[in-house]
């Protein structure tokens, strides 16, 4: 099984060299065989052609030598051990005037003109005959076609070697071809084993080839977000160390009074601080869980896959009735104004997390009985949810600090985590949206405007 779980074809996974030079050699082989193919038809085509044509000169030859009478048919002296490749014959009408030495009685061809393969005294050949010439001879001459496959054999042979030879050479050049080729993947896959766990930083592309360098830069960018997903991890263990000692501290320090006190009503407060340091501890826990959660979402997809179309009206309104009975004692303090039907491109548990924080945040910050007010509006043709309060605000220095991890603007004021608005900064960026935070004009304390981009033509609501 590979790494995606997808069974290889026959258990084995062939190497990319593996294949180039199974590829490459193929295709040479194939080239080769061919261009010997069409070699060998060329060559014996020629030759045919070429020997055809000496038959003709030859007879030509003879036939210029002039008239012979019947009885100085005789067969002609052989004058060189290859002669006999050819032989000839002169005749008139049905009388045999004059042959070369190793030529049949019998005629070699018919009387016409032309070319033909004959079977004569048991032999195979190649006759051209002249046909009756205006003095009445004819000129018949033959070649044994045994003595032209044993030219072309010899011929070919000669031909071969060469590319026999040929083909070794080619295929070394082929394997240095491919090896050097694949060089840059070998260079980077020695990089890669030479790495430590945690060496991280980007590879060098500069002097990759094109082909090689989209891997490079897609092996940088996983790179760079295992490099961050490892930050933030570390982030979070420190964050979690630095801020879970103070609850834990408190709540030894509780559960210490309680054991100590002899008073049932002191004991009691105890318990209650006790309590109370739970439910502290057990909200900072849930936050640093969905930061953490945030940060790993960021660095897999940089905020990608946040797709789906919603209607904020709808998920607000939901999002609300479960706010409202989370706190039943201040439930009659939360308002809600929409426009009706709005669509947006959002995932719908990150919006109930980022409504949810800033209505608690509206509500620690503002007394019972004070108005918490959500709305939502199209802001030219842009999704806009915003959330005010008539609590005290904050100072214009203390609004260019919120998003910072466990910064709080009043330390004083209502207990809280200071991570509140990391998170509600963290699903903005994921989302793409645009927060601004100012006065409220209408309650007087803080107002927060989450703007959303504008939904794509034809996906209004």
């Amino acid at each position: 099984m590979t790494g995606s779980g997808r069974p290889l074809a026959g258990g084995t996974a062939r190497s990319l060299r593996t294949r180039l030079l199974i590829g490459t050699l193929g295709g040479v082989l194939l080239l080769w065989l061919a261009t010997l193919a069409a070699v060998w038809y060329g060559v014996s085509h020629e030759l045919e052609e070429l020997l055809d044509g000496h038959l003709a000169q030859t007879a030509a030859m003879i036939a210029a030598l002039g008239g012979e009478d019947a009885a100085s048919a005789q067969p002609a002296p052989r004058l060189h051990e290859e002669a006999k490749r050819v032989q000839w014959q002169v005749w008139r009408g049905e009388t045999l005037l004059r042959r070369s030495a190793g030529a049949p009685l019998a005629p070699l061809a018919e009387q016409r003109r032309g070319y033909a393969q004959r079977n004569v005294e048991g032999r195979a050949w190649r006759v051209f005959s002249t046909g009756t010439l205006p003095d009445g001879r004819s000129v018949q001459i033959a070649e044994r076609l045994s003595d032209r496959r044993d030219i072309l054999g010899a011929l070919g042979t000669n031909l071969l070697w060469p590319m026999l030879l040929a083909l070794p050479l080619l295929a070394v050049a082929v394997l240095l071809a491919v090896r050097i080729s694949l060089a840059p993947l070998t260079r980077l896959r020695t990089a890669l084993e030479a790495r430590g766990a945690l060496a991280l930083e980007p590879l060098p592309s500069a002097d990759a080839p094109a082909e090689v360098r989209p891997l490079v830069a897609a092996i940088n960018a996983l790179l760079g977000r295992i490099d961050l997903a490892l930050a933030q991890e570390k982030r979070f263990t420190a964050d979690a160390a630095h801020e879970l000692r103070t609850p834990i501290a408190a709540l030894r320090a509780q559960a210490q009074v309680a054991i100590a006190s002899s008073d049932a009503r002191e004991r009691r407060a105890a318990l209650d601080a006790t309590l109370a340091a739970c439910d502290r501890m057990a909200r900072l826990l849930e936050q640093l869980l969905t930061l953490a959660r945030l940060d790993t979402r960021d660095a897999a997809d940089g905020g990608r896959g946040l797709q789906a179309r919603v209607d904020l009206d709808a998920l607000v309104r939901a999002s609300m009735a479960r706010i409202a009975d989370g706190a039943p004692s201040r439930g009659d303090d939360l308002e809600l104004r929409s426009e009706g039907p709005t669509a947006a491109r959002a995932e719908s548990t990150l919006i109930e997390v980022l409504l949810r924080n800033l209505v608690d945040n509206a509500l620690r910050y503002s007394a019972a009985g004070m108005p918490v007010l959500v709305s939502l509006e199209s802001a030219s043709g842009a999704p806009r949810l915003t959330v005010e309060d008539g609590g005290p605000g904050l100072e214009p220095a203390s609004v260019a600090r919120l998003g910072e991890r466990f910064f709080r603007a009043a330390p004083e004021g209502p207990s809280g985590t200071g991570l509140g608005w990391s998170i509600v900064r963290r699903i903005t960026e994921l989302h793409g949206a645009r927060i601004a935070v100012d006065r409220s004009p209408a309650l007087g304390g803080l107002r927060v405007q989450v703007t959303f981009p504008s939904p794509p033509p034809g996906e209004g609501a």
